[in-house]
């Protein structure tokens, strides 16, 4: 089965999310790296890693949204949640997705 139930997430939702998950650390960890370095050559090895794992987290993260929005249905909140914990899980879910794009389209300073 490739959707998801009124209950769990299948298949392709989980794996577009452990795949995403991948890239971000590596963006994240390199990023910072190259932050860091004081040489240019040793800072450009670690945009090697970044540059591409920032376009991945981009492109998984855009498929994750089209999948939502186009495919399937995520599962319903679990029964007997109070409204206001299904909103903060909402709005935290969402602040994931803006924080993860806005770092991809961040224009790095100078």
């Amino acid at each position: 089965m490739l959707k998801s139930s009124p209950d769990r997430y299948d298949a392709i939702p989980i794996t577009i999310h452990w795949l995403a998950a991948i890239p971000i650390l590596l963006a994240l960890g390199s990023g910072f790296q190259a932050g860091n370095a004081v040489e240019q050559a040793v800072n450009a090895g670690f945009l090697l890693i970044h540059i591409p794992a920032a376009i991945i987290t981009l492109l998984l993260t855009a498929f994750r949204i089209i999948w939502w929005w186009f495919i399937d249905k995520k599962p319903l909140p679990m029964r007997g949640m109070p409204g206001r914990q299904e909103r903060l899980a909402r709005g935290v879910h969402l602040a994931f997705y803006v924080v993860v794009l806005g770092m991809v389209f961040r224009i790095p300073p100078g």
